[in-house]
């Protein structure tokens, strides 16, 4: 009774040393496909959000960086910046790049507005310019709306007025 007790035992072991082998390799297998999967999200973010940044800036020298912790950093000619350290208006840029760059990747196959509500406060006519054409180019794809109380804003696209409620 002693030795079939003890066998049962044995096998029980042997079988939970596979099962623990088996939920070792699943588990490593998961975090290197986790792991591969946020790299290459953060990569096609990083892309998207610099295509955005350079049209928004007008300086095709600028890109986009985002580490594994996904802190942001503008790399211009090798030189690392954190958002800090940009003047306002790039730093609205660069949240306006961010913006369209993770709902370019959050909704691939659905083309979402966007809606701007009394945006870009900090940017002097240039930077304007530059967001301006950049948004007359993503128009082409998707709706936008822009609600202001400004009205150098009036230009922009076509008015909408709503009447009667």
């Amino acid at each position: 009774m002693a030795e079939t007790k003890l066998q049962e035992l044995e096998e029980r072991r042997v079988e939970l040393l596979l099962m623990s082998d088996a939920l070792t390799l699943a588990y490593q297998e998961l975090t290197a496909a986790t792991n591969d999967f946020q790299s290459s999200y953060r990569v096609r973010l990083a892309e998207s959000v610099s295509h955005y940044y350079r049209n928004l800036t007008g300086n095709s020298r600028r890109t986009v960086e985002i580490s594994e912790d996904f802190r942001v950093t503008v790399n211009e000619d090798g030189r690392l910046v954190v958002p800090a350290q940009l003047s306002h208006g790039a730093r609205d840029q660069l949240y306006i790049a961010l913006r369209l760059g993770i709902a370019r990747l959050l909704a691939e196959e659905t083309v979402l507005p966007f809606i701007f509500d009394d945006p870009f406060l900090n940017c002097d006519e240039a930077r304007l310019g530059n967001i301006r054409y950049s948004l007359e180019q993503l128009a082409k794809e998707r709706q936008i709306i822009l609600l202001s109380h400004r009205e150098d804003f009036l230009t922009w696209g076509e008015q909408v007025e709503v009447v009667g409620i």
